[in-house]
């Protein structure tokens, strides 16, 4: 997984230049955004960690993904 994650964080910058993902990006920070805005402390913290939560998962199926990817050659 680390092995994944330090690859994202080179390549990271290369999703600035599809635009679909920079919309995206820039949509889903405005929801959030407005989502937690009417939270309670209890409540945010609650959202914050299902976030973490959530990109912990996606670190997982993107190490699987690339591991997979590594096989296949």
């Amino acid at each position: 997984m680390d092995m994944v994650d330090d690859s994202i964080e080179v390549h990271i910058n290369d999703l600035l230049d599809i635009e679909d993902y920079v919309e995206l990006n820039r949509k889903f920070n405005k929801l959030t955004q407005e989502l937690i805005s009417n939270f309670s402390s209890e409540e945010r913290q609650k959202f914050y960690e299902y976030q973490k939560i959530d990109f912990e998962l996606s670190s997982y199926q993107s190490s699987l993904a690339y591991y997979i990817a590594l096989n296949k050659k």
